[in-house]
């Protein structure tokens, strides 16, 4: 099932679809998320607002569709994928970027914290440097090569290298689980520690 997280029609059908095939929906993995580069002095207006719109927007529009469908069942666990880009400054000239994520955040903890007595819990993933086709298509740039790149974040991992994504899909089984039932309105960290370092993580 196909759906498009800025057109709130799009994700109702997707919705729809899904419970008439499966039943309720009580699992929702808010996975989605482009990094769109540029600071004060060169990103326009309109490409910062595209950020918001798909990275925290569509979170809530997707959390709203969601909603209704977790209230009928009595339960629901509420996943988003933020970044620890969201938490503190990484070296990449990314603002828009930072900001929906951070965003991202605050809303996940919010919701979880709202709707709890509802039998809902909402819990937000920051994954730190994970070797995933994104950074080859969006932070590569910032590189002399994608060999370079590699090397780089790999050095910058407490750990020695970089995540993988099923890092991440495991802490998000988890959280879709009973196992994590009291876990609710947190932010967890994948890094490798890479958030309790001190300085700016960039080379």
């Amino acid at each position: 099932v196909v759906a498009d997280v800025g057109d709130e029609d799009s994700l109702s059908a997707a919705f729809a679809h899904c419970a008439s095939s499966l039943g309720e929906p009580t699992v929702l993995h808010y996975n989605v998320g482009i990094v769109v580069n540029g600071g004060l002095d060169s990103l326009e207006t309109t490409a910062f607002s595209k950020a918001l719109d798909i990275n925290l927007t569509g979170a809530f529009a997707a959390m709203k569709q969601a909603l209704p469908y977790m209230r009928r069942a009595g339960c629901g666990s509420i996943i988003t994928v933020s970044s620890v880009g969201g938490m503190r400054y990484m070296g990449y000239d990314y603002p828009a970027y930072a900001a929906s994520k951070a965003g991202l955040i605050a809303l996940t903890k919010v919701i979880g914290a709202q709707y709890a007595s509802e039998g809902i819990r909402a819990n937000s993933i920051a994954p730190g440097l994970i070797e995933t086709p994104l950074i080859h298509n969006s932070i590569s740039g910032h590189y002399d090569s994608v060999e370079d790149m590699l090397s780089a974040r790999h050095a910058l991992s407490p750990t020695g290298k970089m995540g993988q994504p099923e890092d991440i899909a495991k802490l998000a089984v988890f959280l879709a689980s009973e196992d994590s039932s009291y876990i609710n309105s947190t932010l967890i960290p994948v890094d490798g520690g890479l958030v309790h370092f001190a300085g700016t993580p960039k080379t």
